[in-house]
């Protein structure tokens, strides 16, 4: 396996003041697609207290402080982090203030309490859909944060009516500060091409299933044609001598990665 594969463990950890969002963005990373489809349409309708105990095993806390002691018990076993607060899909600008503030204040927090992590971030909470160069402005006071505290900061992907302007923004980001990484989707039929121009750059970038409804037109519906595109792009990045990002809970990948062998089977 390419030295670049895995270097060293790195987990995401979220936090949310919003938890009628949670289920929605994460619960489902490991259940079946029906299950997602069922509580997308539900959790709004939970009890606040049924929705946190689902919430629990995936999210940090509610406030920055949570996250950070989340952050120094994962450094403390060895695991880095990548901390994402979460939440997408604002309906007016001013709503883009309050993320803004917090991730503000939470890159503050990453150097004062010297914990080992960086930052992931939706763009959607920033205003894209309603206002580009909103949302440039926005983000932009977030990478000015993060060049002046000399860290990581990695775009999350969306759904795919937004992958051609976040792919825009970043590389205009990239431009502007290095340490800029970005997300690309095993099921879209389109990432292939995405990471041959991408690489180029010399990027960091995260490989993931992908969690939004696509059509089959763009994206692949079969689980096991996604592992096998979720393979060759992770495979096409270490061949290519570059830094792989590997984001799955997939039992079925997760030991094709860490045996070293790099070789997927027929289930």
């Amino acid at each position: 396996m390419n030295e670049n594969s895995i270097q060293r463990k790195v987990m995401s950890v979220f936090f949310s003041q919003r938890k009628t969002k949670i289920i929605i963005e994460r619960g489902g990373l490991n259940m079946a697609n029906w299950f997602n489809n069922f509580l997308v349409k539900t959790v709004l309708l939970m009890p606040k207290i049924f929705v946190g105990l689902v919430a629990k095993k995936y999210v940090a806390g509610k406030s920055i402080d949570d996250a950070v002691s989340t952050v120094r018990e994962l450094n403390n076993e060895g695991i880095a982090a990548t901390i994402d607060l979460l939440g997408e899909d604002i309906n007016d600008l001013s709503e883009a203030i309050p993320p803004l503030q917090m991730y503000l204040d939470l890159i503050e927090a990453i150097e004062k309490e010297n914990i080992d992590s960086n930052v992931s971030l939706k763009l959607s909470q920033f205003g894209l859909g309603l206002d580009s160069n909103t949302t440039w402005r926005n983000f932009g006071k977030i990478i000015s944060k993060i060049r002046e505290k000399d860290n990581f900061i990695r775009i999350d992907m969306e759904d795919s009516s937004v992958t051609d302007i976040i792919l825009d923004i970043f590389k205009l980001a990239k431009s502007l500060y290095p340490k800029v990484g970005i997300v690309l989707q095993a099921y879209l039929h389109r990432s292939m091409d995405d990471l041959k121009t991408l690489l180029p750059l010399g990027v960091n970038i995260r490989i993931c299933k992908g969690i939004y409804k696509e059509s089959p037109e763009i994206a692949y519906q079969d689980p096991q044609e996604i592992r096998k595109n979720f393979f060759n792009l992770v495979k096409f990045i270490l061949d290519n001598n570059s830094y792989a990002a590997i984001a799955t809970h997939d039992l079925y990948l997760t030991p094709i990665f860490t045996s070293g062998t790099m070789v997927i089977k027929k289930p």
